[in-house]
């Protein structure tokens, strides 16, 4: 192109060179055109554009920011774009809004919307977002699909299903949909049909990894190991990598009392995910029921960061060390009434005077305050001893079926040598 050319050819021959893919020579085109006329917003939106197709966010926000101060409205579903792609979902969702008030029917800024919502775990705003897009595009297969899979989020199974299914009307081979369908047949319970659905997603995707997860979760529940097991190894062979394969993986070993092979696939997991403290609290159970506890005891903590959903407790008061006790030992419940019931037995008969030192914290309502929790304590052997007689015989039945259960398990374990 000559040198005396216009700002606005030099415009137009910059997006036929990105329509061509020609992105580079795209921007250099009109870049070009900016320098001859900077106050085009046209001019500042198309090189937003193509920066974000070279994956250059930062500069193409920048770009798309000078379009709207120069009154390009439109400009603001592909600011909200560029905000994605550089982790600012909340400024995204802000500007998708901007970009709806101006054009309420545009399908991708909805859809768009969604998804940033969906990452941000705002799932009901998600849900509504792709049902605008559904309403506006009945036959975009897409916007079904990820209504479903916000509705899934909501543990709104039954409704995600009819998304899947419609989703599934419009493109029958859509193998996400199907496995996602199957997942949420699983969460109704319904195993059959989930593996049915699963089956038909790996007749269309013998190797896809989601699938193969979903069977291995399917069969494991269904009390099919073997398959299970080989299932999942089929995932890992495709994606070795995979921490949710693994996780099932291990889940499956330790079912099958394979607990060296479990604690490595384990170990797996945590050294591609340090911070998955599911799979730290899942070796810890295995190690102490091994009597491996200088492991697992340390492991079990992380039982606080999440694991198990518990709260820590904001008490002043140090944690018991095992020692001695000179005054009120306070002991809260966390792993539910029999298990209290279990380790009550254990603070021993033969020192009262420390039994009725201790005391049991219940677990605490959100609702309910420090001073109200407090006031319902009590003394462990009125825990034990007071109330319903009828109740009480129960009490002490789940404690002998327990310590039964236990005493059984120590048998078993002795009969093997345990796992260095």
């Amino acid at each position: 192109m000559a040198d005396g050319a216009t700002a606005d050819a030099l415009y137009r021959e910059a997006r036929s060179r990105c329509q061509q893919g020609l992105i580079a020579e795209g921007i250099d085109l009109v870049r070009r055109a900016l320098a001859l006329d900077p106050t085009q917003a046209r001019f500042h939106t198309l090189l937003g554009m193509a920066l974000s197709s070279a994956g250059r966010h930062a500069e193409a926000l920048e770009s798309f920011e000078q379009a709207i101060a120069l009154g390009a409205a439109d400009a603001h579903g592909s600011r909200a774009d560029a905000l994605v792609a550089l982790g600012r979902l909340a400024e995204a969702v802000e500007s998708f809004d901007r970009a709806l008030a101006q054009d309420p029917s545009s399908v991708a800024d909805w859809c768009n919307r969604g998804a940033a919502l969906v990452d941000l775990s705002r799932f009901a705003e998600a849900a509504d977002s792709f049902a605008r897009a559904t309403a506006l595009a009945p036959d975009f297969a897409e916007a079904h699909y990820n209504h479903g899979n916000a509705l899934a989020k909501l543990a709104r199974h039954v409704d995600a299903i009819a998304s899947y299914d419609r989703a599934l009307a419009l493109k029958p081979d859509y193998v996400d949909a199907l496995n996602n369908r199957a997942n949420a047949l699983n969460q109704l319970g319904r195993l059959p049909e989930a593996l049915a659905g699963v089956e038909a997603a790996l007749a269309v995707a013998p190797e896809h990894n989601g699938a193969l997860v979903t069977r291995s979760v399917l069969l494991r529940k269904l009390r099919r190991p073997a398959d299970a097991i080989a299932s999942c190894e089929r995932a890992l062979v495709l994606k070795p990598d995979d921490t949710d394969a693994l996780t099932v993986r291990a889940d499956l070993l330790t079912d099958l009392e394979r607990f060296a092979e479990a604690i490595s696939t384990l170990d797996r997991i945590i050294a591609l995910k340090p911070e998955d403290v599911a799979a730290k609290w899942n070796k810890s159970l295995i190690c102490l029921g091994l009597g491996r506890f200088q492991e697992g005891w340390p492991l079990y903590e992380h039982r606080w960061a999440g694991a198990k959903g518990l709260v820590p407790r904001g008490y002043a008061q140090p944690r018991w060390n095992g020692g001695r006790v000179d005054g009120t030992l306070m002991i809260w419940g966390e792993q539910g009434l029999g298990d209290e019931i279990l380790h009550a037995r254990h603070l021993g008969r033969e020192n009262d005077a420390v039994v009725r030192q201790a005391a049991f914290l219940g677990e605490r309502h959100e609702a309910a305050g420090l001073d109200q929790a407090a006031d319902r304590m009590m003394p462990a052997h009125q825990r034990l001893e007071t109330g319903n007689l009828a109740r009480n015989a129960r009490l002490r039945l789940i404690v002998q079926r327990k310590l039964s259960v236990l005493d059984r398990r120590a048998q078993f374990l002795l009969q093997r040598p345990l796992l260095a």
